[in-house]
């Protein structure tokens, strides 16, 4: 929320918690003051994929949750990228080499340890 104000931040957090009975929107821990269960701003939708600030998007989640979401989406995404240059690449040797049987999909799944290689 760049542009609202900390007063403004601090009530949406209090209503957010409230709205939750005071638990993490994810492992329903109780929230305290310090450490790991503090609350803190949840996208629901993450703004990596386009979620927004808009309240309905928003939930109280521990840190602990939220970073691990974090760290999750991220990791997601990086496979993704993997897959996607893999493919492309494959796809392109497959174009220079239409002679030769070649499964672009499978043969990258396989390389990046996503399935087992079929037998």
């Amino acid at each position: 929320m760049p542009c609202k104000s900390v007063r403004y931040r601090r009530k949406l957090k209090a209503r957010l918690i409230a709205a939750q009975d005071g638990r993490c929107y994810y492992c329903k821990r109780s929230f305290t003051p310090t450490g790991a269960t503090i609350a803190t701003f949840e996208h629901k939708k993450p703004r990596m994929y386009g979620g927004t600030f808009a309240v309905a998007n928003l939930a109280a989640a521990c840190k602990h949750c939220n970073q691990h979401r974090g760290m999750q989406m991220n990791a997601t995404k990086q496979r993704r990228r993997q897959l996607a240059a893999a493919q492309s690449t494959a796809e392109t040797i497959a174009s220079k080499n239409p002679s030769h049987f070649f499964a672009p999909t499978v043969c990258t799944a396989v390389a990046l340890n996503l399935v087992s290689a079929p037998t």
